[in-house]
């Protein structure tokens, strides 16, 4: 009997209360950050700039070109012109092109985390800067390595849109 009107009462708790649905908003944008990274602070600007505004796939793809040397990475400062036509001036970075390329694929699986759309999706933010960089052997000082930070943040096409109407 006692334990009759305990699942009685449970269910009369259960059918008063009706549950409600938190409704969080919709994330509009995906981001990543790679901190210390082995890669030279030089090559990963030039990819940045290389990289920005374009859709994820495509960015992607065109860093493997690079990889297989059928196109250069644009980089601005004292590289060498290359034959005219054929390829423009610039470099074939390819640890950094890896990273990157790594970086990417991650972006895109952070961004279907959040529930955006992988086709529509344009990487809106690409910045390099130094990091502290460790000594070797010791504590010499001529044997630095190389680090960068990287941050890397993607957005739908559809959102840019909507910020050039409304200025």
């Amino acid at each position: 009997m006692e334990e009759q009107k305990k699942e009685e009462k449970i269910e009369k708790k259960a059918e008063e209360k009706p549950v409600k649905k938190i409704e969080k908003p919709k994330k509009t944008e995906a981001t990543l950050r790679g901190a210390d990274l082995p890669i030279s602070t030089k090559h990963s600007i030039a990819i940045c700039d290389f990289i920005r505004n374009k859709k994820i796939d495509t960015a992607i793809k065109q860093l493997e070109d690079i990889l297989q040397y059928k196109t250069a990475l644009p980089m601005r400062g004292e590289i060498p012109h290359r034959l005219k036509g054929a390829i423009p001036s610039g470099r074939y970075p390819q640890n950094s092109i890896k990273a990157f390329i790594k970086m990417l694929k991650n972006l895109k699986a952070n961004a279907t985390n959040v529930n955006l759309n992988a086709e529509k999706l344009i990487i809106s933010k690409a910045i390099a800067n130094k990091a502290n960089r460790p000594s070797r052997h010791g504590g010499r000082t001529h044997g630095k390595r190389k680090r960068s930070h990287v941050e890397l943040a993607t957005i739908e096409k559809i959102e840019i849109e909507k910020k050039k109407i409304e200025k």
